[in-house]
């Protein structure tokens, strides 16, 4: 039998308003716009879209937020600090020219792992060959003679002895000596600028390579192999495998010439080109050139301490 399709049931179904009623949002308090403190632009958000300054909190303010944001900008989490110390190490020369080239987001900025090692190195220092006391100021240096009589009038005329005067002079020294470290760069600019002038490159291009190879200087030289070097030279010379009169010295001197030595010589090939054994003599001069800058960071630093130990 049919059914009939019109029924009075289907029509009052069909008759009926299926769409879904309107959905009114409650009305919300006007949000107040930031004003940029630096460009005074008013926005939305905590950065500004015109100069990029962020907008600080109560909690912006705090001792733990200071040590957070310390942290995570030097350890960062990408990983840029243990990648860019893994190229400064393994691929000398690399993060200079990708500087250079402009691909500098990847990496940790120099001077910001000059700080950071910086930073290491004035609470940490297992090699302390920039320093000198005064003894060994007056005594031991090249340039000694040009500053001992003067040194001695004006400890004689401070009314102490040398003794006294070297018991505030050597600490302050000590303190000083990682402070200007950063005069390191310039002075190897120029010898870089000098060694490589017939590639008509600009200074600040120097100034890039001389800064990481400070920067190499102070995380291997001066951070980590005195940390390891030594321990397992006084092991091999207790178990008798070797024998060695001064563990100091043999660090000090072969190992950091030959450091120095091979990594300027495969810094050069990549960062500045040109025929190897030409990088090979020019990293002989730089090798040399290094004890040079040295005694004349230890010279530096002999009159600013001078000028600057506090006698009261």
């Amino acid at each position: 039998m049919a059914v009939e399709s019109n029924s009075p049931a289907t029509e009052a179904v069909a008759s009926q308003d299926l769409t879904p009623p309107e959905i009114v949002p409650a009305s919300s308090p006007p949000v107040e716009r930031e004003t940029c403190k630096s460009c005074d632009t008013k926005f939305d958000g905590r950065y500004c879209p015109r100069c990029g300054e962020k907008v600080l909190h109560v909690s912006d303010r705090s001792l733990t937020r200071l040590i957070r944001t310390f942290v995570g900008t030097t350890f960062h989490i990408d990983g840029k600090l243990p990648k860019s110390l893994w190229l400064l190490i393994m691929k000398p020369g690399f993060l200079a020219q990708e500087y250079i080239d402009g691909r500098r987001t990847r990496y940790m900025q120099p001077i910001a792992l000059f700080l950071v090692a910086n930073l290491i190195y004035f609470v940490y220092h297992p090699y302390d060959g920039l320093n000198s006391p005064l003894h060994s100021q007056l005594e031991q240096q090249v340039y000694s003679p040009l500053i001992k009589d003067y040194a001695l009038r004006r400890v004689e005329a401070t009314g102490l002895t040398l003794d006294q005067y070297a018991n505030l002079y050597d600490p302050h020294s000590g303190t000083i000596s990682k402070l200007l470290l950063i005069i390191l760069v310039p002075l190897f600019a120029v010898l870089f600028a000098a060694l490589y002038y017939r590639k008509e490159r600009y200074f600040f291009e120097h100034l890039v390579f001389s800064l990481y190879f400070v920067i190499f200087n102070l995380w291997v030289n001066w951070l980590i192999l005195p940390t390891l070097v030594p321990p397992a030279l006084s092991l091999a010379d207790r178990t008798g495998w070797i024998e060695i009169e001064s563990v100091d010295n043999v660090y000090s001197v072969s190992l950091h010439l030959l450091v120095t030595l091979v990594y300027v010589y495969l810094a050069a090939n990549r960062y500045y080109g040109g025929r190897h054994m030409d990088n090979a003599l020019r990293s002989l001069v730089v090798m040399v050139s290094y004890f040079s800058a040295i005694f004349l960071y230890r010279f530096i630093l002999f009159f600013v301490t001078f000028l600057t130990v506090s006698i009261s």
